[in-house]
């Protein structure tokens, strides 16, 4: 449409003006989502110098309290839990935990809860 000769002039400027409008909100949203990332950068890296020292001293204990404080938000937000007797587990076993199923599973559950 923009290369169309015959094109009234301000159906150009409108397009224009549009296309205008359209680059500024795609580099306002690029610059928005780099500000964020930027900053959730460096607040972990932050948070991973600030664990150093004592990761030095004790490599396993910081390494199980990270594993521990992740699988404690990870399981917070599941909906089903299984627990496993490790007498019973086998190593060709495998423990599945459903996080944040979609929408419409989630609706089933719920409903299926009720009655």
């Amino acid at each position: 449409m923009l290369h169309n000769e015959d094109a009234p002039e301000a159906e150009l400027d409108a397009l224009w003006a549009q296309a205008a409008g359209q680059a500024q909100n795609t580099i306002a949203q690029a610059q928005a989502y780099r500000i964020t990332a930027v900053a959730s950068a460096e607040a972990n890296a932050n948070y991973l110098l600030s664990l150093l020292p004592e990761y030095q001293k004790r490599p396993e204990i910081v390494a199980q309290r990270l594993y521990l404080d992740t699988m404690e938000r990870v399981l917070a937000s599941a909906d089903h839990k299984f627990v496993v007797d490790a007498a019973e587990a086998a190593e060709n076993h495998e423990i599945r935990v459903h996080v944040n199923p979609g929408p419409a599973r989630k609706q089933t559950s719920q409903q299926q809860a009720g009655n």
